[in-house]
């Protein structure tokens, strides 16, 4: 009968349909009581240095691998491509004097080659110090890094490199976290989409594990960082987005708690440590400086040279600066400090700079809240600290502060490098790792240095001078913090185009000299350069480093 057949084929569907739905249940119950198993055992977990959903905050340890020198000596070599080649012997020696430095693009020295870096000045003044004794000063500063990562880093090496001292500069990315994940969350109320949620499964990242190696921090290089497309969009964020007092709150105590961690992996493997509280540029406003009208516009004076009255503007800003929004005090202080600068007021102007710095939305400078947990931190533990923040106040003109020791908001010029190695030379010193009285005039060395780059004409060839900006020296002081990256380009259009331009040449041998696993490539570059002009001693020079056992 027609109905009969039709009422069969119905209760077939409805059994296939059941039976679909149950093998669903039943594969997706298995499946959360594996993804549940994986969790309890902590197979396909991400190591907490990889827990940033930024990419270019990811660490993936350890830090070196099993390697050898150019020179065939056993050595643990650098693996992470986002900081400069570099490596330590396997077996150490007895007469080395090891030291690590740890942070974030500060510390990466972001903007130059890796010559132009506190801790390449420190290796400088270590061999003077030390002038019987090998000097290894290692730089595992990457760019963007949070206290939240460098912890393990520190850690890392404090377990496997045997440290003679590590030095932690760190402090200036702490809010990046919080900002992407709001703006994330602002730009998708849903939630991550569901191919993004399986992707954060231990189940998907124990299969993944099965079928690729494992990423060893390669995935995102400077160049990548380099692009617009890389980063997250900081004007947007503050814009649109607005962190409590207990959120920022919650993250300072974070920074205290990612500084205790430092100290208990020093304290576990009798490690030397040294804390540094994070300095910045208190003269910086921003993407652009004050126009030179600006009084003149806040007074609404007509632009006819009329010198404006000092109490009337000041009057104006401090009406301004009580009316202000929360996300506009910082610009209200910042043009106060201006003010008292030109009248040179400087005590109560380096006041005003730095709480202009300190109410800054964007957050992207350690603030003096955060230097006082480092001051806690040290204090509480007896460990060595060096106040960057007060030590550079001194040495500044007037106290403040700004452009002579910072190119942009938080990255050291060269002077600004040169001086916190002199000081954590003298901290050794103070305490006793280096003689009372050193072998050279440290004062002499530091005015030689910084009057070097102040004199500097052309960019060195030689790989132990190179500073990473090509033709135009000028940008030592520029404040695109990209800028060495756009040079690299430069470099590497300049070499495809012309094999014979010796300067390039021996320039992209430089970069990469530095680059992890770039050495084959300088040795072509540096050997093409001789070929062309055989007498080049710069070429020689870098070419016999290369081939010797250490980086410069």
């Amino acid at each position: 009968m027609p109905g009969q057949q039709v009422g069969s084929r119905s209760k077939r569907t409805r059994s296939r349909v059941t039976l679909l739905i149950a093998s669903l249940c039943v594969t997706a119950v298995l499946l959360m009581g594996l993804e549940g198993l994986l969790r309890l055992t902590g197979v396909g977990s991400l190591h907490p240095s990889q827990a940033s959903r930024l990419r270019y905050q990811q660490v993936y340890l350890p830090m070196f691998e099993a390697g050898r020198r150019p020179d065939g000596s056993d050595a643990w070599v650098t693996v992470d491509g986002r900081i400069p080649a570099q490596s330590v012997l396997r077996d150490k020696p007895a007469d080395v004097f090891r030291v690590f430095a740890a942070g974030g693009s500060a510390t990466a020295g972001l903007g130059y080659s890796p010559n132009v870096t506190f801790s390449r000045h420190l290796e400088r003044m270590l061999r003077l110090a030390l002038p019987d004794r090998e000097i290894e000063v290692i730089n595992l500063g990457v760019v963007a890094l949070s206290s939240g990562q460098v912890r393990w880093i520190v850690d890392d090496v404090c377990r496997h490199q045997d440290p003679d001292l590590v030095v932690v500069y760190s402090g200036n990315n702490e809010f990046l976290e919080i900002h992407a994940s709001k703006y994330a969350a602002l730009l998708n109320p849903g939630g991550p989409s569901l191919a993004g949620r399986l992707a954060g499964t231990n189940l998907f990242r124990f299969i993944s594990g099965l079928t690729r190696e494992a990423p060893r921090g390669r995935d995102v290089s400077m160049a990548d960082m380099a692009t617009a497309d890389s980063r997250v969009p900081e004007t947007e964020i503050v814009a649109a987005i607005e962190i409590s007092a207990a959120e920022q709150a919650g993250i300072v105590d974070a920074y205290e708690v990612n500084l205790e961690a430092m100290v208990a992996s020093a304290q576990a493997t009798d490690t030397p440590l040294l804390l540094m509280t994070v300095a910045s540029n208190w003269e910086w406003r921003g993407k652009d400086d004050l126009p030179g009208s600006w009084l003149a516009e806040l007074l609404e004076l007509e632009p006819t040279g009329e010198t404006p009255d000092f109490e009337q503007a000041m009057q104006r800003l401090e009406q301004g600066l009580a009316n202000a929004a929360p996300e506009d005090r910082h610009d209200w202080l910042f043009k106060r400090a201006t003010l008292l600068a030109s009248e040179e007021r400087w005590d109560e102007a380096v006041a005003a700079y730095r709480a202009s710095m300190n109410s800054d939305p964007r957050q992207r400078r350690a603030t003096d809240e955060l230097a006082d947990r480092v001051r806690v931190v040290a204090a509480r533990h007896g460990v060595a600290l060096i106040d960057t923040i007060e030590r550079l106040g001194k040495l500044a003109g007037h106290g403040l502060v700004g452009f002579d020791e910072f190119y942009d908001y938080v990255h050291f010029t060269p002077r600004g490098c040169v001086l916190v190695a002199a000081e954590i030379l003298r901290v050794l010193q103070r305490d006793g790792v280096l003689p009372a009285r050193l072998p050279f005039d440290l004062d002499e060395h530091i005015a030689t240095e910084t009057s070097w780059y102040a004199e500097v004409q052309h960019d060195p060839l030689d790989v132990d001078r190179w500073l990473g900006v090509g033709g135009d020296v000028s940008r030592l002081w520029d404040r695109d913090l990209w800028k060495h990256q756009s040079v690299l380009r430069e470099l590497d259009e300049r070499v495809s185009l012309d094999r014979t331009d010796v300067e390039a040449l021996i320039w992209h041998g430089n970069a990469m000299f530095f680059s992890v696993g770039g050495q084959a490539a300088a040795r072509r570059d540096y050997e093409t350069a001789l070929e062309l002009e055989p007498d080049n001693a710069a070429a020689r020079a870098n070419l016999e480093r290369l081939s010797g056992s250490r980086h410069p």
